[in-house]
């Protein structure tokens, strides 16, 4: 899968700018904040996700403008397709000329894994980004499981306005009983999604990280439910496994009327990434949860590529200064048969490009560029 065509209106700083990508590597650079962010955040939006910069959304159309227009082609190995974002007054998210007011059409139809200097923070955030990168992973080669998630939300939304009420003392114990058992079965089915997802990143994040530390330091993952403990059996969807998850919410009930919301579920769990069985979080070094993201962004790329047959687009902005030579030449020969993208503000601290094309842009255009072959 590669972009071929790209084209952006008003998005930010971003004035009627479009360019024909190499199906290999694009380096864009310029000065800070002349729109290369820009350009990977707008590419990264047509995968159907909100922004990874957690803005509001009405923040990404130019100053005294009223939208923002952008326009992808890209190829897959079927054939040519067309993503449009039309954000104002009107939302419209275009897919191959069929338009929807929201973005979930465009899901697991344009496949990109992104890397951002927001990533390098992956372990001192808390669990709640982590769920948030395992959960956009999983939609990505499971469009599914967003509907999944979307229900589950619905109801725990239900379950704590009844938890203030019940507070209130206006609603009897038993009225809990429907909403436990919606969430058990919803919870069970998605805790068993994150769990099998897990160990997939699991083995092939592990080989990468391997050769990254020249195979120095031993590396996993583990999903922390806060339901099932490590040793359940939660291969299979089972009448025992939601009986189990609507027991722990029962047995939780007061705790969860003295918070005042939902204190056990899949919206409470974790996942531990950990070298040497200790914790990255807590014990890793700079480098080692350098090394650890650019092996579960790698580990996540080889599953889509499993998955879909497809190779997503790798964004990388602004985070290959930050790495140092064996890391920056261990992600490019993982991404040979790939499109990428690269920001940086300086091209000569960055990498040799053998093949693709170089863009400078300046005030939100492109200025200049130049193939590499």
């Amino acid at each position: 899968m590669y972009i071929t065509s790209f084209s952006g209106l008003y998005f930010r700083n971003l004035n009627n700018i479009k360019f024909f990508p190499s199906k290999n590597i694009n380096i864009i650079y310029g000065d800070n904040a002349v729109g290369k962010t820009n350009i990977i955040e707008s590419i990264y939006i047509c995968s159907g996700f909100k922004s990874f910069r957690n803005c509001i959304e009405n923040d990404m159309i130019m100053f005294n403008k009223e939208f923002f227009n952008i326009n992808i082609e890209f190829q897959d190995i079927e054939r040519i397709q067309k993503i449009e974002i039309l954000f104002g007054k009107k939302k419209e998210y275009t897919l191959n000329y069929v338009k929807n007011k929201t973005r979930k059409n465009l899901l697991s139809k344009f496949l990109t894994v992104i890397f951002s200097p927001n990533d390098l923070e992956l372990f001192s955030l808390g669990p709640k980004e982590r769920r948030k990168f395992l959960d956009e992973a999983i939609i990505k080669v499971k469009k599914s499981y967003y509907i999944y998630l979307k229900k589950y939300n619905k109801i725990l939304s239900q379950r704590n306005a009844l938890i203030k009420e019940y507070k209130k003392n206006s609603v009897n114990k038993e009225n809990f009983d429907i909403w436990d058992i919606a969430l058990s079965k919803i919870g069970t089915i998605i805790t068993i999604i994150r769990k099998s997802y897990i160990e997939k990143i699991s083995i092939y994040s592990k080989k990468i990280y391997f050769g990254i530390s020249q195979n120095k330091e031993n590396f996993n993952i583990n999903y922390i439910s806060t339901i099932f403990e490590k040793s359940k059996d939660l291969k299979n969807y089972t009448e025992e496994n939601v009986d189990y998850y609507y027991l722990k919410l029962k047995q939780s009930f007061e705790y969860d009327i003295k918070q005042g919301y939902t204190t056990v579920g899949i919206h409470r769990d974790d996942f531990d990434v950990q070298i040497e069985n200790l914790s990255v979080k807590t014990y890793g070094s700079q480098g080692q949860k350098r090394s650890c993201i650019i092996s579960l962004k790698m580990g996540e790329a080889e599953i889509i590529n499993i998955k879909t047959g497809e190779n997503p687009v790798i964004l990388l902005d602004d985070v290959m200064s930050e790495l140092d030579k064996k890391r920056q030449n261990y992600i490019l020969n993982h991404v040979k048969n790939m499109q990428v993208f690269i920001t940086c503000c300086d091209i000569f601290n960055t990498i040799d490009l053998n093949k693709g094309k170089i863009f400078y842009i300046k005030n939100g255009d492109i200025e200049k560029e130049e193939d590499i072959i």
